[in-house]
């Protein structure tokens, strides 16, 4: 039988007490919590094995209502017997100390990440916590508007051969890319991003945003973002790139937007063809 014992006080200390043995009877997990003088015990075991759903039991002072002290949730990590093959699982509790549970599920996080490595998902299961037990949404879209444009790649565009010809066609390459994939390390496991991302150029000339781009461009003469100015100058090429993405963590996923990067051509001459006729 495995157990794992876990106590908290002032100083936080996780112990793995046995080894890993599944025989005949089902594995359960006891954890044992006091702080402030106050002790709280929780037990939960795997039922008898199902082909569906996770059997657990709890047992916890105070519950989640309309009246009396504000609860906060606290998700444990478990390991139940699922169709008789053990699985990991997270239970929730809930107690009136914001600051505890924070501290709580930060040491559940940890947790967690050691059992993923070891034991599959249990069928059913809800999602594992993120970092602060935040639903793994609320972490992925913090990611995302906090660090998500960090790797996603900045345009840089050019027109060769660095200078337009009025009345004649240029040709842009927006020296981005349409797709991005890149990882997040979370208590709750990678959280996993697939980004892709549409351009929209202004052109500096005032005939206002063009796109949006499925391409990143390229070239004379097989370019797809091409412009055509009508009047000599400098101009400031802007080229924007709108992302979205899809986002998994903890065997859920959705979707993310609202992030842009930019890239420009800052005094891009245009100039005038001008035909010299010898004599």
């Amino acid at each position: 039988m495995r157990r794992l014992a876990i106590s908290i006080g002032i100083a936080v200390e996780v112990a793995w007490l046995g080894t890993p043995a599944f025989a005949d009877a089902p594995p359960a997990v006891d954890v044992h919590r006091s702080y402030g003088g106050s002790a709280v015990e929780f037990h939960v075991s795997a039922g008898a094995p199902e082909d569906n759903g996770v059997s657990t039991t709890s047992a916890v002072g105070g519950s989640v209502g309309s009246s009396g002290p504000t609860l906060y949730p606290v998700q444990y990590p478990v390991i139940v017997v699922q169709a008789g093959t053990p699985c990991l699982t997270y239970t929730t509790t809930w107690i009136t100390s914001q600051g505890t549970a924070g501290t709580l599920n930060a040491v559940n996080e940890r947790q967690a990440e050691a059992l993923q490595r070891q034991w599959p998902l249990c069928k059913g299961a809800p999602a594992a916590p993120g970092p602060g037990g935040l639903p793994p949404g609320q972490v992925a879209a913090s990611f995302w508007e906090s660090e998500g444009s960090n790797p996603l790649l900045v345009p840089s565009p050019k027109i060769e051969p660095g200078w337009a010809v009025t009345g004649k066609t240029a040709y842009l390459e927006t020296g981005g890319r349409t797709a991005q994939g890149f990882q997040d390390p979370t208590g709750a496991g990678p959280l996993e991003i697939q980004a892709s991302g549409q351009f929209w150029v202004d052109w500096g000339d005032g005939s206002g945003l063009q796109g949006p781009f499925d391409t990143t461009g390229g070239p004379y003469p097989d370019g797809t973002i091409s412009h055509t100015w009508t009047a000599t100058g400098t101009y400031t090429v802007q080229v924007f790139e709108n992302w979205t993405a899809q986002w998994a963590l903890g065997g859920q996923t959705g979707q993310l937007g609202g992030l842009r990067t930019v890239g420009e051509i800052p005094g891009f001459q245009v100039k005038e063809l001008v035909s010299v006729r010898n004599r």
